[in-house]
């Protein structure tokens, strides 16, 4: 194995790492996410639905009045 195949091995199991500093926030961060999604799930595809019904609209609407619609949204 040559020298700078080592130090490539090296430096993407060290990014890859659970022991980088950050790595317990950034995992709690996720979890907290996640756990988010999963309560509010009905909601959040709601908003969905509402933000692609908004877009829809604008899409309908005169090209002259499509950023006084987009802004007033």
């Amino acid at each position: 194995m040559e020298f700078r195949e080592r130090v490539a091995d090296r430096v993407r199991a060290r990014q890859f790492s659970t022991q980088r500093a950050g790595s317990w926030s950034r995992a709690q961060a996720r979890r907290k996410r996640l756990d988010y999604c999963k309560r509010g799930w009905r909601w959040l595809a709601l908003e969905a639905v509402i933000l692609l019904a908004a877009g829809a609209v604008d899409l309908l609407t005169p090209r002259w009045c499509r950023q006084f619609v987009a802004g007033g949204g």
